[in-house]
């Protein structure tokens, strides 16, 4: 097994976890990566922004890049939109890239492949307890902890230090999923989102070639009220509607894709309990809280963390970068979206944010809508086009007055005025 006294140990061999390794590698420390299923991850359904990553990143996989973007609202087929474009969104598969990652570890990293009983430690050290292969309990130890361990982050959750039972004890909003990939009929240059109360509030269908594609039916809840298996009936509903509309067309399933993607951030109040676990990934809720866009996060902030830890930076310091002066979205403005999107699914309507898209992709160029769509920024040029547009449309005023009463309480939320108080006190 290797060396049981590490710098740092890395819990979880997800995308997050394996990319972590790899930068800390780098950055020489000397690192173990923990998981008992390292080989064979769950499969998941993907897609990414392309304009994020260094070109060549997934030389040797197969990517799709999706040029169109269709919503469909089965409950008001009025608010039915579409976009094209550049948009850089691409649908990948997940077991390529967590492949060809974990060939590309370097040697010196002992891989342990174990399940993680229990992890405790204090401000010097954390000790982490393994099962081994004889079925008996292993004790490994390190300066730092890397929670990578996914979506509920069990690793954070469970992690005992003098003062605290637990690191995080939060019930985020998450996306809910069950679906499958399958093989069919699909158009590879489409992705829609076929949404409505009986198929799944935020469902999608992702073409990875004329061939495959993914199928999801989805929504919100509350972690703890999350059951994916509970809504296989929306699914059918989906995929008869799919089927009905010429959406797609099934002939076979190749997979189950079922499964949760953590929505919110974790707290700055939770992450400031110690000064040596790191959340990274999932464990952090780092996916675009709105378009659970999770693959950049996972793939790209290691790098971040890897840099943050060699420069002696607290994990205070790393979580303020990524969720405030380096974030790679609006979290605070897309948790916004999204706590409007779950109250209005509560009251039975789905498309909330609708109002929203059509005003950009109507109003707007090709090229303009395509740049807002993607970065939530409006071209200044293009403010004065939409506030003519938005002067006579009263559902649209309705909408922008409800999303900025709940953004607001996003902005004063205390969360957010302690890690401004963080970056005071620096």
């Amino acid at each position: 097994m290797g060396c049981e006294n590490y710098d740092i140990i890395v819990a979880g061999a997800g995308i997050a976890g394996i990319r972590s390794a790899f930068e800390l590698e780098k950055q020489g420390f000397k690192v173990a990566l923990v998981d008992h299923n390292i080989e064979k991850p769950q499969e998941k359904s993907l897609f990414l922004d392309e304009s994020k990553f260094p070109e060549g990143t997934f030389k040797g996989i197969p990517i799709n890049h999706i040029p169109e973007h269709r919503l469909i609202n089965a409950d008001r087929s009025k608010d039915n939109w579409g976009k094209k474009g550049d948009f850089s969104t691409s649908a990948i598969e997940h077991r390529p890239i967590h492949k060809k990652l974990l060939q590309g570890l370097d040697s010196a990293i002992d891989i342990i492949k174990s399940p993680i009983l229990s992890s405790s430690g204090n401000d010097k050290q954390v000790q982490v307890n393994i099962r081994t292969n004889q079925n008996q309990t292993k004790k490994i130890t390190a300066n730092f902890l890397i929670d990578a361990s996914g979506d509920t982050s069990p690793i954070s959750r469970q992690h005992q230090t003098d003062k605290f039972k637990g690191l995080i004890d939060d019930n985020p909003l998450v996306v809910w999923m069950f679906g499958m990939r399958t093989e069919g009929s699909f158009d590879p240059s489409i992705v829609y989102d076929p949404i409505g109360i009986n198929i799944g509030g935020t469902s999608w269908v992702t073409p990875l070639s004329a061939d495959v594609g993914d199928i999801i039916a989805a929504g919100i809840d509350p972690l703890s009220k999350s059951r994916p298996s509970s809504h296989k009936h929306l699914f059918d509903n989906l995929v008869k509607f799919c089927e009905i509309n010429g959406i797609c067309k099934i002939t076979k399933k190749i997979i189950s894709l079922a499964g949760i993607i953590r929505s919110e951030p974790i707290k700055y109040r939770d992450v400031a309990k110690t000064k040596n676990v790191y959340q990274i990934g999932q464990a952090a809720g780092m996916a675009d809280p709105l378009m659970v866009e999770a693959l950049s996060p996972a793939y790209l902030i290691p790098v971040k963390l890897a840099e943050s830890i060699a420069k002696g930076e607290k994990p205070t310091d790393f979580y303020y970068k990524w969720r405030h002066t380096e974030n790679m979205f609006d979290y605070t403005l897309m948790s916004a979206l999204l706590k409007r999107r779950y109250n209005n699914l509560q009251k039975g309507v789905v498309g909330s944010n609708t109002p929203i898209y059509k005003i950009l992709t109507e109003t707007l160029s090709e090229k303009a809508s395509a740049e807002a769509l993607r970065t939530r920024k409006i071209p200044v040029d293009q403010v004065v086009k939409l506030l003519s547009k938005t002067l006579f449309n009263f559902e649209l005023q309705k909408n922008l007055i409800e999303l900025g009463s709940i953004y607001l309480k996003e902005l004063i939320n205390m969360d957010v005025k302690t890690a401004i108080n963080h970056q005071a006190s620096l």
